[in-house]
């Protein structure tokens, strides 16, 4: 049985005219409107990068009243310089604050209000990319957008693939089955709840996958992608 786990949250935020709202949220604030309910629409949900919030007909969904969110990112002076330019009422204007937070404040037109703020000093260094590079980047594309992929946490980091060069892709030669690259000191390594039935379902995709390796309750179990490159599936967590 998995663990409970909290993934995401989706705050309701209440507005006095729903169509319009999802007009400025878009156009503002650029968030896409991910999904609607309702017929008329009472409900409404809208996504951009990692955060979604959902708006509701006030009186139907949501709070009675305004509400306020804070929201962090990176890239802020960027993003006030947009939204001022898109016409957004200020709140409060951006700045260094005494908290760590260089962040400003909008409000909507519903009288809620949005802050955004970046942490003042970036911190420890943190993954932010793996790259691997490609013989056939089409086939490698593929194998790792497949659904069982596509489903694991990556925890914000993000697998790229790269284009190996001709001159030297000529010199490459991937064997079928493929055989594990054993020359490299990189494994990409995946989270998952339940290895055991990610490995299934990777199997039946055609992939070559090891036993399942158990130390107490953690669980992990390595595989070869289409070029040889050795991943791994795991419930350690990020």
């Amino acid at each position: 049985m998995s663990q409970p786990r909290f993934d995401a949250i989706s705050p309701i935020v209440s507005v006095a005219d729903l169509p319009a709202a999802l007009d400025w949220y878009e156009r503002v604030l650029g968030f896409a409107v991910a999904w609607r309910w309702g017929d008329p629409v009472e409900l409404a949900g809208l996504c951009r990068d990692h955060v979604e919030l959902s708006l509701g007909q006030r009186g139907k969904a949501g709070p009675p009243g305004a509400s306020q969110l804070y929201v962090r990112m990176t890239g802020i002076d960027a993003y006030y310089e947009q939204v001022q330019r898109a016409g957004a009422t200020m709140a409060v204007a951006i700045g260094d604050r005494a908290y760590g937070l260089r962040d400003f404040s909008v409000a909507d037109p519903s009288g809620n209000r949005l802050d955004f703020g970046e942490p003042l000093e970036a911190g420890a260094p943190r993954l932010a990319r793996v790259i691997l590079f490609a013989k056939d980047i089409a086939s490698l594309a593929q194998f790792y957008a497949s659904p069982e992929f596509i489903s694991f946490d990556a925890g914000g980091c993000h697998l790229c693939l790269h284009q190996i060069p001709e001159r030297h892709a000529r010199e490459i030669r991937i064997d079928d089955p493929p055989r594990p690259r054993e020359s490299t000191p990189l494994k990409v390594a995946f989270f998952a709840d339940d290895v055991d039935a990610r490995r299934a379902e990777l199997i039946a995709r055609g992939a070559h996958m090891g036993n399942v390796q158990r130390v107490g309750p953690l669980a992990l179990c390595d595989g070869i992608d289409p070029e040889g490159n050795v991943f791994q599936i795991s419930n350690r967590r990020p």
